[in-house]
């Protein structure tokens, strides 16, 4: 294992747990033949938040998160989020439903996917994975020491797309 700084107090250590202080150290960097290359990611915590706003935003910057982390089920796993989330918008956008139902069964899937709540502990295997898994998953093994993706592409985009379903709705009134 290679020999790391604590980010609480700067000692060198070897472990995941610093010797003197006792805090955490992230393993920062994956070693690729002589030289460290750091992982890229988008924030886990930030794309659960933004996707209280654009709804399949988050589940589908944590997918490719997932990739990036060479986690293929989870990736999988968000993806059927993302594909969940699209679906109930479609339903909230397109069909005459009661807006306060669908906000709550919105409100509901974000709550399980991005909070982790209701969820209850099962097999590995038959669980999919949730936001907060990502966010506690990153927060353990890279704490914040990981390149942060911007944010420019992924917003840019989900403004856009809001702003096409919102001048559809007025089109069509």
């Amino acid at each position: 294992m290679e020999s790391r700084n604590c980010p609480n107090c700067g000692a060198p250590s070897n472990s995941e747990k610093c010797e003197y202080c006792g805090a955490l150290i992230p393993a920062m960097q994956t070693k690729i033949g002589n030289e460290a290359k750091s992982i890229e990611l988008w924030n886990p915590k930030a794309a659960v938040w933004w996707s209280l706003l654009f709804l399949p935003l988050g589940p589908i910057l944590h997918h490719l998160n997932w990739k990036t982390l060479g986690k293929d089920k989870e990736a999988d796993d968000a993806k059927k989020y993302a594909i969940i989330f699209c679906i109930i918008e479609l339903i909230w956008n397109i069909l005459p439903i009661n807006q306060l139902l669908i906000s709550i069964a919105v409100l509901a899937t974000w709550a399980y996917w991005g909070l982790g709540w209701f969820t209850k502990k099962t097999t590995e295997k038959s669980k999919l994975a949730t936001g907060k898994e990502q966010i506690d998953y990153v927060a353990e093994k890279y704490g914040t020491e990981y390149e942060r993706k911007s944010w420019l592409v992924p917003l840019a985009a989900s403004f856009g797309i809001m702003a096409l379903v919102v001048l559809s709705e007025i089109i069509m009134e």
